[in-house]
């Protein structure tokens, strides 16, 4: 998280601090305060990357990719979808586990048909015969949600509608799912332009 001052912070739960303490160390960020549940330090954006997709319990988060030029509609702006179209057939999700067995849906809404068809299309095709049997007889994992907008890219997970939410570890779950496709379009995106907030408390998982 990134609280505008400059550094970055990370809510964990009661007795947390111990494995916290030792992902910041591992990925050699500067801790700068300490409390019960909340731990101030100083880090590149690719480090922030890899503390939260270290933390495994990072449960119920959301994460909001805003850019502050916004997307223009020009050759470059053009050249970075296209680089974000081919990255999105290649990603990988590493927390959701094959033998689930279960179906993701994604849904997708935008101003830009560009970007729909990029979200619904890519991701939809990435996660769903890499890792999920196309078998009614299992439960479906929440809706995947995508909204790109020219500012930014929302990215959620429709927790409330899937019987199996209850039953998801918080690694092996929507949370990992959702900030790993953050990760990697994060990672794509210049990083001076890029904004990453996360809410940490979103009990429906959107």
């Amino acid at each position: 998280l990134n609280d505008k001052a400059g550094r970055y912070y990370v809510i964990f739960p009661r007795g947390g601090e111990e494995i916290v303490t030792e992902i910041l160390q591992k990925n050699n960020v500067k801790v700068t305060e300490t409390f019960p549940t909340l731990i101030f330090f100083e880090a590149e954006l690719s480090q922030f990357y890899q503390v939260l997709l270290g933390c495994p319990f990072a449960s119920r988060m959301g994460a909001l990719l805003s850019f502050k030029d916004g997307f223009k509609k020009d050759t470059e702006s053009q050249a970075r979808l296209d680089a974000l179209d081919d990255m999105l057939k290649t990603i990988d999700f590493p927390y959701i586990l094959p033998d689930l067995k279960a179906k993701v849906t994604v849904k997708a809404t935008s101003g830009l048909g560009i970007h729909e068809q990029i979200t619904a299309k890519r991701v939809s095709q990435t996660i769903t015969p890499s890792y999920f049997a196309d078998d009614e007889t299992h439960e479906a994992l929440p809706h995947l949600r995508v909204v790109m907008t020219e500012e930014r890219i929302w990215i959620g997970l429709e927790a409330s509608e899937s019987v199996l939410y209850p039953r998801l570890s918080p690694a092996r779950g929507h949370a990992a799912l959702k900030e790993h496709l953050a990760a990697v379009v994060g990672a794509y995106v210049d990083n001076t332009d890029l904004e990453l907030v996360i809410d940490p408390f979103c009990g429906s998982g959107t």
